[in-house]
């Protein structure tokens, strides 16, 4: 701007007036000249060549790619039927394509909907999907949750009740194939008491109020979670409990009626369990989790199913690590004292030493500290699972020790097979210690309550049957946790018997694994007591407690004291009341069958020729 006015100054046209200034102006264009805009030279100057070729270029080919389109969508439409539907849907143009967060939106609220109308149709919520129905929570009561506890009980029933057969009929299923014991057992840990008790606990006490669903979640969870891999297996659960039960009726030559009975037991149960319980328990878990599951392998992430809670990892039963030596061969045609006096009778020396220990725990003082914690308050000594708890604490204080020290020094051995490292083997089996306690204080509560309700006295005869249902139901469940409880007890101890065998058996022979063998063990007594193992090297203490469970073991099968009944029945001794040991050590130490077949025969010799004598004479 400032070079135009100098050149206007300098030209003089700041003097000229209008009308010489327009007539120049008139000369000046009509000789060529052209007046030029400052604000357009400065746009054309801005404006870039390049970058509209570039975008006129790309319009042009999104032109033709749509005419390629409708196009195509026209040739569709004159080759195909009369219901187009199906067409339109698959194919659209850009313009009338859907957002894909409302497509996923509207089939959740279509998802969601269906929950509610199965669950309400099946009789689990109402079509709110907040609150259960009082049919749901009471069939669960009087139909599921029985199915569930029979098929414990029927467990126990084949496997626990007698040790000995239930081993056999582990051997011959696993003889055909180990997972068939191994869904057995998995279906009969599906019932757990503190579930089911916080399941219906708001039922008994309120039952006019319903529940919400959420309230409920963690208790279901847990039971479909433990349904969920048995569900693919139900058939061969079937077969697997149809083979075991054919074999404890061989075993124990029962009546066939009770064998059939049992059979239609099973197979309504398992249709209850798979056909019933379980769909409901699927779909409550697609309402707590506000969708359908896509697959397997969603249910499995979403309630955390790993590959190990499957069936299928269990190799087959390794040898049982106490049995007493029997031989099926002996036979004889006597009246039975020979049989009586067979090799079944005579007890192992561990059994013998482990039994010998026991004796010196005083039962009475150790009796008095319960009645001071108020568990087993009020109870009959002559209980077995009291004196099976009062032996469980004094193998507590005196050997697990033995399971958690660091005076115990292993080498971990690697194999092809497993990794024997010891150390994390016993802090496993240590850890399995509260299980065992949890089951006798369970025993104890029922206990306590089965003596409560037996001290109160009915009025009137409508009250006498009353009291007498639940007097026999109190009654059948105290025996089904004593039944628990000895074999939690059991199966713990013939797990540490295992281990303990394999480092006795190794400090007798290579001593590989256990590196201070001689070393001892010392206690300050004033401080923790004056125990067994106290002054004693590693060997022996470990011996000791070997020889401990062993007893226990013994005490708790078929052979021993424990077994049986939760009360001495009349005539009943324990084992070191009774002259049980005495008549069994001195069966021991007699000499052999054979050696008395033997004598007993040049007796009869030397008897027969004196009378021949005789006879002569």
């Amino acid at each position: 701007m400032k070079k135009v006015e100098k050149t206007k100054q300098n030209i003089g046209v700041t003097s000229l007036d209008e009308h010489t200034r327009k007539k120049l102006f008139n000369e000046f264009v009509e000789a060529g000249g052209e007046v030029i805009n400052e604000k357009e030279e400065r746009k054309l100057s801005d404006f870039d060549r390049d970058l509209q070729k570039r975008f006129r270029n790309r319009l042009e080919a999104e032109k033709k790619q749509n005419k390629f389109q409708y196009t195509d969508i026209n040739a569709q439409k004159k080759t195909s039927p009369k219901y187009p539907l199906e067409t339109k849907e698959k194919i659209k143009p850009a313009s009338q394509s859907f957002n894909i967060n409302e497509i996923s939106q509207f089939r959740l609220i279509l998802q969601r909907f269906r929950i509610r109308l199965r669950l309400f149709l099946m009789n689990v919520a109402d079509f709110t999907g907040y609150y259960f129905m009082p049919k749901f929570i009471k069939k669960y009561d009087e139909e599921y949750n029985p199915c569930l506890l029979s098929m414990q009980t029927i467990y126990f029933n084949i496997f626990k009740q007698n040790m000995r057969n239930g081993q056999r009929i582990i051997d011959s299923l696993d003889k055909i194939h180990p997972v068939y014991f191994e869904l057995i057992e998995l279906l009969s840990n599906v019932y757990d008491r503190t579930t089911s008790n916080e399941i219906l606990e708001h039922f008994y006490n309120f039952p006019d109020v319903p529940q919400e669903i959420k309230e409920l979640r963690e208790p279901f969870t847990k039971i479909f979670r433990k349904l969920y891999p048995l569900n693919q297996h139900k058939d061969l659960i079937l077969i697997a409990l149809d083979r075991a039960l054919k074999l404890q009726n061989r075993l124990e030559k029962e009546k066939f009626t009770f064998f059939t009975s049992n059979k239609r037991k099973v197979k309504n149960n398992i249709y209850i369990i798979f056909n019933k319980l379980y769909p409901r328990l699927y779909w409550l878990m697609c309402c707590y989790e506000k969708r359908i599951f896509i697959s397997d392998k969603d249910i499995e992430d979403t309630i955390s199913i790993f590959p190990e809670d499957m069936p299928g990892k269990r190799k087959k039963s390794p040898p049982k690590t106490f049995d007493l030596q029997f031989d099926d061969n002996l036979s004889f045609k006597d009246d039975g004292k020979e049989k009586a006096e067979d090799q079944n009778e005579v007890i192992p020396d561990p059994v013998q030493k482990g039994l010998e220990l026991m004796s010196k725990i005083d039962i009475e003082k150790s009796g008095e500290i319960y009645t001071k914690n108020r568990i087993f308050k009020n109870v009959n000594t002559k209980d077995k699972i009291y004196i099976a708890n009062l032996l469980f604490n004094e193998f507590d204080i005196e050997f697990s020790f033995i399971l958690t020290t660091n005076k115990i020094k292993y080498n971990t051995i690697f194999k092809s097979s497993d990794n024997l490292d010891f150390k994390n083997k016993f802090a496993n089996i240590y850890n399995e210690i509260g299980k065992c306690k949890n089951r006798l204080l369970d025993y104890a509560n029922t206990l306590a309550a089965f003596d409560k309700l037996k001290s109160e006295k009915p009025i009137s005869s409508t009250q006498f049957i009353e009291y007498s249902n639940r007097l026999s139901a109190l009654n059948k469940e105290k025996n089904h946790i004593a039944a628990e409880a000895r074999a939690q007890i059991k199966m713990f101890m013939e797990k540490l018997c295992r281990e303990l065998k394999t480092l006795i058996d190794d400090m007798n022979s290579g001593k590989n694994i256990v590196v201070n063998p001689e070393d001892i063990i010392s206690f300050e007594t004033a401080i923790e007591g004056d125990k067994i193992i106290n002054n004693k090297n590693v060997c022996e203490a470990i011996d000791c407690a070997y020889n401990y469970a062993m007893a226990f073991i013994y005490r708790l099968s078929l052979e021993g004291d424990l077994c049986g009944n939760p009360e001495f029945n009349e005539g009943e001794e324990t084992i070191f009341d009774s002259n049980l040991l005495k008549e069994k050590q001195e069966i021991k130490e007699r000499p052999p069958v054979e050696e008395r077949m033997i004598k007993n025969n040049q007796k009869q010799k030397k008897d027969s020729i004196l009378k021949e004598l005789d006879d002569l004479l």
